[in-house]
Order: structure tokens, then C-alpha cells, then sequence
């Protein structure tokens, strides 16, 4: 063994501070350098694409436009990627770059593809520039951005881009210095109207590609500043309005994601630009609303070419019945469409930031109506089982019963976008919103299953525990339901072919139609030669189908394991044990399952979470009933441990798995728990006003405030810190002896003083006694209470020598107990004797 002096062991901790200090410097230089390399690479790469791109004989040389055509999404590929403009602010590399593109959009000679792709260089210039740098180009970029909207509008390319730098140019003009937003703002009282008429004029029969992007970054304009400026937009809010309901009305526009997108988020930001912000944006959600009734409508056959218009919506029933000869699927496919701009329209509206959840509280019962009316459509109840429409205005039956399922999708995500925002707010249409999805759990079709039971999880977590009754019991049965249904769908599959053969054996006997009595023939012969379950005894589900189910099944555990979640203890234990035998059946039907991803590699990336695993860990983390976890944790964790050991398991398995093995510790899972505010809330007085500002610890709804020390008895840790405390906890018996042992003898004494005082009545001893041994009832049966027992004794032992004391003469008693311990324990004057209580407990 070594000595190492005392001397050496001192100068330590000066040696280790000198090399954290030394490490951290060596990182700092290291992070510094490897910044310098970056921006050395960054300006080669800027000068490679200066001198192989951007040529000199650029703008008067057709052919090395063309170059520059074709090679225009690749650099801005390559530029975006490495951040070039984020670390190249300065130097002659950048100058020339900007130099050159702002020469091509200038040229007169230079096609229109290449100043736009010229202008899309520029756009990734704005995005990464700093804000110096960005202040500094923005009068030279808007300039080129007002004169290439305003007299270059046949070329819808050049016009996008220019938009697209203006939105950019927007989306930063609070941080820019006073003389820069004056100067923006003046140039944009010029590009505003521009704006609005390219965008008018690309909203056509006939869009392209090219008109689409127009309206996609024309609207993008406006709703940057309906976001950071509303008040420049105040003039033209009519206009915009008009030119984003246009979208409703032309097809192709329609049928295009980032031009409903855009369009919805333009709509929901006007109201921004009012000085009545909540009356205008409710005023557009009734308009919304009032439109997409206006499709319903048209779906239930409830509206011909004579149906009047609505009041109000005249800017939004522009051309509206101008597709009546058109033809009649494509006709169904515009409704839905412009159904579901609307929906996207109300979503946007919900979410916006400007309102609150009073505002989402008006319109709560309406957009519940509306979605309570889509989803009790049908198709037999329409009309007519034809596929010719009666006027020529209204669909057909047929038609309908093809559309039904994508409205009741956009009519479930309506709700669900509503009650989210709402929150608690919407428990006071806990009701409605009840009705509503049991509707749709009874008719909607399989293909929207998903979508309803993510509306049940949202409602559910929006409107809280206290619905247990109303949303949470009624709900969990039927999704319960459906879903055992799902999960085994081959059984029930197999019976189906049966019933069939037996309904049209029924309907055969009591018709004497020759048809009807061969179609019930060729039947049983079907059933009898074993049909589609002759080769291989189960029913044949194609791939969509078998997809189509685990998204469904799915979607329905993931809302099971919510409510579980949310109600907890609130269910009752026939509910709980229908979740725990269906997330068996769910753990039992897994190989199919993933035998079914394992085709569809876009659905296995769109869930990363295992939703069976989710469904065990609410069953066993959630309390039942009785207050007890852990429920089915054995099987669980079986599944758990067989699913986490594969490669491609997903984080929530081994997540579940890490907290059921914390569940079955033999020790208690070691939390980190401070019970100090719950020692100080029992010591408090009870007058004081401090317990109320203590936090709250119940967290569950048969959670109790427990004690420090029976919290200490039960957690038994092998800390460092347990021997004192064992140790001190030995010593409390001996302390707890001596205490009760001066009491018995102070009130002995006391007792001896009083003899010659009158003995109270029979009666009310015996009341006394009894109170106290009800009191002692109600405490712990390990507490001993000697004082009580020692004072009935010495009352019996005084009744006696009272009756000795009759016979002799009086004489008086003198206690040996000192005086001053006598007038310390009564000091009351009364004639009852004192009660000692021990509140060492309490």
C-alpha cells in the first residue's frame, strides 16, 4: 500500500479546476474551428456556383440561361442544405451574387423562366440572410417585386416568386427599424391591389400549376400581415374576402391541397383586420357553417335550383348552382370538396390565437349540429333507389351512398377540432356531444371508424373525469363493442354466409317469383359446396381491407386506453374487466396485425406508437374501483418483454415495460417524494389560514393525505441515513414509557388532594366512560392509554375509603405530593376531576 502525503492530496482540486478550465477552452477552440471551416466551405461553395452557374454572358447568352434553368432546383437544393447566406454575409462573393440575379430579373431580354428562377434564388437568400443584412436588401428586393407583379402578370412562375419573397419580406417586419417599415408599408399600398388581381385572375376553370402556386402565395401575402400587421390590410379585407370564396367555385382549385390550405388560413385571418375582432370572426364561422349545410343539402336531396339562397351569403353563392351540368360524379366530387374547404376553414377558425374559448363557446352548439346532421345522412332515405337523379339538379342515391363516408370523416373532424379548442368549456354540451358520437357509432361507415374514435379521445380528455356518466360509461361499451367485433372478424365473418343463406331461404318461401327462387337456390348451393370458406375454412379479406381493420382497431384501443386513463378509478370493475379481456384479444390477434403492416410500410412509419402496449399500460398504471393497480400485469409484461426484445419494436413498449417492472418491484419503485408540506399542514393550527396556500397532493380521486412516519414505515429503504433514524426510533418507545408514567403519578397525586371533594353521579361517569372508550375505538389498537384505566381504579379505591372514612372521625389528609405540582395540574376550580386525553398521535 502507498502513502500519499497530506501535502500532495491538497493541491488537488486547483489541478482538477485547471483542467475543467483546460477542457472546456479545448472545446470552445474546437466548436470556434470547426465554424471557420464551415464558412470557408460555405464561400467556395458560393464561389463554385458564381463561376459554373452563374456565368458572366448570363443575361444576353440563351443557351447558358437554359443551363441555368435546369440546374435552378438543384442550387437552391444545395444553398438551402449547408446554410450558405446564414454564414456568408459579406464579401465580394456575395455582392456579386446578388448583382447578378438582380441583373437577370432587370433584363428585358432575359426569358421569363430564368428571371424566375432567378427570383427563387432570391427567395433563399431572404430566408437565411441575418436580419442586418436583411434590412439592408429589402427596399432593392421589394422594388423588383412590385415591378415584376405589376407588368409581368402572363407569367404566373415569375408572379409566385415574387409573392414568395414578399412573404417573406412580411413575416419580419416588426423587427425592422422605423424608416424600413415605413418604406415597406409604402411599397405595399402599391402591391396589395396587384396582388389581389393576379390572384382573381389565376382563380379560373382553366388553372394550371403554375396559376395555383399564384393563389397559394398571393393569399400567403395577405395572411403574413393579417398575422403581424392587420391594420394595413384594413382596405382591402372586402376584396380578399371575395377573392378567397372564389376558391369555392372552381374546380381545380379545389382539388388542391396548399390551395385549400392556403385559402383557409387567409379566411381565418380576416377577421384580424376588424376593430370588432369577435363579432366579425364569429360572423365567418356562421358563414362557414351556412355553407357547409348549404353541400348537406345538396347530398339529402333537400335542395333543387328553386331552393332561395340564404340572406347574407351572397358574396359566398357566387355561381353556385352553375355546375348543374356537369356531370354527376364529378358533380358529388365538387360538393365534398367545398365541404371540405369549409371543414378546413372552421379548423383554422378554432384554432386561431386571436380568439379565446368564450368566442369557440357561441359556436360549439352549431358546429355540433352541423356534424350530427352529416352523420345521420342516408343514402336509402335520400330518395329514390335509382341512379338517375329525379331534376337533374339532385343526386342520386347511388351517388350519395358513394360520397357517404368522406362527409362523415370531414364531419367527425369538425367536432373534434371544436371541443379541443373549447376544452372544459364544452362540458355544458356534454349531452350533444354524447347523442352525436353514439349517432355516428351506429352509422357511420367503416371507412371513418378512425376518425370517430379519435373524436372520442379528444372529447374525452377535453371534458374530464366529471362525465363519467354521460360520455365516458357510455362510450366505452360501444367502442368495447365495435372493437371485439374488429378483433375478431373472422368469426364473425364466418357466420355470415349462413345468415345470408338463411334470409334468402325466408325471403324464398314467401315469394313466388321465379327470380328470387333461383338467386335462393344458387345460394344454397353455394353454401353447400362451402362457398368463399370451402378451400380454406376462414373469409378471404383483401389487403386493403385487412389495412383498413388494424387502422380501426387501432384507432379504437388508442381511445379505450384514454378514457381508462382519464376516468381511472371512476369505472366500474365490469368495465374494467371487458378493457383488460379486450386488450387480451388485442395481444392475442398481434401477429395478424403486423402481418398486415408489414405490407404497408407508409401506415407502420404513420404509427410509431404500439397502441396495444399503451392499452396494458393505462389497465395497469390507472387505479380501479378499489384503489388497486396493476391490473392483468403479468400477461403485460409478457408482452411487453416478447415485443421490446425485437429490433424494429417501437419506444413505447420499452417504456411500458420500464414502469411495470418499477409496478412489481419487491421494494416499492423508488420514487422521489416530499412529504414536507404535508407534515406542516397537519402541524398547522387549525385557525390559520396557511393550509390553503399548501399544494394539493390528492391527485386521484381516492388518493389521501398519508402521514410522514406511516410513509416511512412502509417505504423501508437501505440508505446511509436509516441507521440514525432506526436508532432514533428506538429510543422513542422509552421516551413514550416514561411520559405516560409521570402522567399516572400526577394525576394519582391529583386525585388524593381531591377525595374530600363529592364523587360525581353514576350516570354521568358512566357517560364519561363510555365517550372515552369510544375514543379509544376510534384510535389505533397498538395505542395504550394507562392514564384512563389508572383513573377509574383510584375512584374505586376512593370510594372505599370514603366509606372507611364515615366510621372513624374526620381527620385531615395531607398529600405527600408537593404543592406546587398540585396547583400546576388543577387549576380550573371546577368539581369534576380532569381528563387526560394523549394526543401524541394526532
Amino acid at each position: 500500500m502507498v502513502f500519499i502525503p497530506h501535502s500532495c492530496w491538497a493541491g488537488w482540486p486547483s489541478a482538477l479546476s485547471v483542467t475543467f478550465v483546460f477542457l472546456i477552452t479545448m472545446a470552445s477552440s474546437m466548436e470556434s474551428q470547426a465554424a471557420a471551416v464551415h464558412a470557408s466551405l460555405s464561400r467556395n461553395l458560393l464561389s463554385s456556383v458564381l463561376a459554373l452557374a452563374l456565368p458572366d454572358h448570363l443575361a444576353s447568352d440563351a443557351s447558358a440561361q437554359e443551363n441555368f434553368i435546369a440546374q435552378g432546383a438543384q442550387l437552391r437544393a444545395i444553398l438551402t442544405q449547408h446554410d450558405v447566406f446564414g454564414v456568408v454575409t459579406d464579401g465580394k462573393a456575395f455582392d456579386k451574387f446578388h448583382a447578378k440575379l438582380f441583373e437577370l430579373v432587370d433584363q428585358a431580354s432575359v426569358g421569363r423562366d430564368a428571371k424566375a428562377t432567378a427570383l427563387e434564388l432570391l427567395a433563399v437568400v431572404v430566408e437565411q440572410c441575418p436580419m442586418e443584412q436583411l434590412e439592408a436588401l429589402q427596399p432593392k428586393l421589394m422594388e423588383r417585386v412590385l415591378k415584376m407583379v405589376k407588368y409581368v402578370k402572363e407569367a404566373p412562375r415569375v408572379v409566385a416568386a415574387a409573392c414568395r419573397i414578399a412573404r417573406l419580406l412580411v413575416r419580419h417586419i416588426e423587427f425592422y427599424a422605423p424608416e424600413s417599415r415605413r418604406a415597406l408599408f409604402e411599397t405595399l399600398t402599391k402591391l396589395l391591389p396587384a396582388v389581389l388581381a393576379v390572384v382573381t385572375e389565376a382563380s379560373t376553370a382553366a388553372a394550371s400549376a403554375e396559376d395555383k402556386a399564384v393563389v397559394v402565395q398571393g393569399l400567403g401575402v395577405f395572411t403574413e400581415l393579417l398575422l403581424v400587421s392587420p391594420s394595413s390590410v384594413r382596405s382591402s379585407v372586402a376584396k380578399l374576402e371575395s377573392a378567397a370564396v372564389q376558391v369555392f367555385f372552381v374546380a381545380p382549385l379545389l382539388a388542391d391541397d396548399a390551395v385549400v390550405r392556403a385559402t383557409a388560413e387567409c379566411l381565418a385571418s380576416i377577421a384580424n383586420a376588424s376593430d370588432k375582432l369577435h363579432q366579425t370572426w364569429k360572423q365567418i364561422v356562421d358563414r362557414v357553417v351556412e355553407m357547409a349545410h348549404l353541400q348537406i343539402d345538396c347530398v339529402a336531396g333537400k335542395r333543387t335550383v328553386t331552393t332561395p339562397a340564404p340572406t347574407g351569403m351572397k358574396t359566398w353563392l357566387a355561381d353556385a348552382l352553375d355546375d348543374a351540368d356537369v356531370q354527376v360524379y364529378h358533380r358529388a366530387a365538387t360538393v365534398v370538396q367545398r365541404l371540405a374547404l369549409a371543414t378546413r376553414v372552421l379548423e383554422q377558425c378554432l384554432a386561431s390565437r386571436t380568439i379565446s374559448e368564450r368566442e369557440v363557446q357561441l359556436v360549439l352548439s352549431d358546429v355540433i349540429a352541423l356534424t350530427r346532421r352529416v352523420v345521420t345522412v342516408r343514402a336509402n332515405e335520400v330518395g329514390k333507389q335509382s341512379a338517375v337523379s329525379e331534376d337533374g339538379f339532385r343526386l342520386p342515391s347511388s351517388v350519395v351512398y358513394g360520397v357517404l363516408p368522406e362527409m362523415h370523416a370531414l364531419g367527425l373532424r369538425v367536432l373534434t377540432a371544436a371541443v379541443r379548442r373549447a376544452g372544459l368549456c364544452a362540458l355544458r354540451h356534454a349531452s350533444k356531444i354524447t347523442r352525436t358520437l353514439s349517432l355516428a357509432v351506429d352509422h357511420v361507415h367503416s371507412d371513418t371508424h378512425a376518425a370517430l374514435y379519435e373524436a372520442v379521445a379528444v372529447c374525452v380528455k377535453a371534458l374530464g373525469a366529471s362525465t363519467l356518466e354521460k360520455v365516458g360509461q357510455p362510450l366505452l361499451e360501444q367502442l368495447v363493442r365495435q372493437c371485439k367485433q374488429d378483433l375478431a372478424d373472422d368469426t364473425r365473418a364466418a357466420k355470415k354466409p349462413e345468415d345470408a343463406v338463411s334470409a334468402a331461404q325466408g325471403t324464398g318461401k314467401g315469394s313466388k317469383g321465379k327470380k328470387r327462387k333461383r338467386q335462393a337456390g344458387d345460394l344454397s348451393q353455394l353454401s353447400s359446396n362451402g362457398g368463399a370458406d370451402g378451400a380454406g375454412g376462414s373469409v378471404f379479406l383483401s389487403a386493403r381491407n385487412q389495412q383498413l381493420l388494424v387502422k380501426n382497431v387501432d384507432a379504437a384501443l388508442a381511445a379505450i386506453a384514454t378514457i381508462v386513463a382519464v376516468y381511472g378509478g371512476l369505472l366500474p370493475s365490469e368495465a374494467r374487466s371487458t378493457v383488460s379481456e379486450t386488450a387480451r384479444l388485442a395481444v392475442q390477434q398481434q401477429t395478424r396485425r403486423r402481418r398486415a403492416m408489414a405490407s404497408d410500410a407508409s401506415a407502420v412509419a404513420a404509427s410509431p406508437l404500439d397502441v396495444v402496449a399503451m392499452l396494458l399500460l393505462s389497465d395497469a398504471v390507472s387505479a380501479d374501483q378499489n384503489g388497486a393497480h396493476a391490473t392483468s400485469l403479468v400477461s403485460s409484461l409478457q408482452y411487453w418483454g416478447s415485443a421490446a426484445s425485437a429490433a424494429s419494436s417501437p419506444l413505447t413498449q420499452l417504456v411500458a415495460l420500464n414502469v411495470a417492472e418499477a409496478l412489481v418491484h419487491p421494494r416499492a419503485p423508488p420514487l422521489v417524494l416530499n412529504f414536507d408540506h404535508v407534515v406542516a399542514a397537519h402541524t398547522a393550527p387549525k385557525g390559520g389560514n396557511n393550509a390553503l396556500l399548501e399544494p394539493a397532493t390528492a391527485l386521484g380521486s381516492r388518493a389521501a393525505l398519508v402521514s410522514a412516519p406511516a410513509v416511512r414505515g412502509r417505504m423501508d429503504w437501505d440508505d446511509e441515513g436509516q441507521r440514525a433514524e432506526d436508532a432514533e426510533m428506538e429510543h422513542e418507545p422509552e421516551q413514550e414509557t416514561t411520559v405516560s408514567e409521570e402522567l399516572t403519578a400526577s394525576k394519582r397525586a391529583k386525585t388524593e388532594v381531591e377525595t374530600e371533594k363529592p364523587v360525581p353521579d353514576v350516570e354521568m361517569a358512566e357517560s364519561e366512560q363510555q365517550q372515552t372508550t369510544e375514543e379509544d375505538v376510534e384510535e389505533d389498537f397498538d395505542d395504550e392509554r394507562p392514564v384512563v384505566s389508572r383513573v377509574e381504579e383510584t375512584s374505586v379505591r376512593d370510594a372505599g375509603e370514603e366509606e372507611q372514612a364515615d366510621e372513624a372521625e374526620p381527620v385531615a389528609s395531607v398529600s405527600d405530593t408537593p404543592a406546587s405540582a398540585t396547583n400546576a395540574d388543577d387549576d380550573d376550580d371546577d368539581e369534576f376531576p380532569d381528563i387526560v386525553v394523549d394526543d401524541a398521535d394526532e
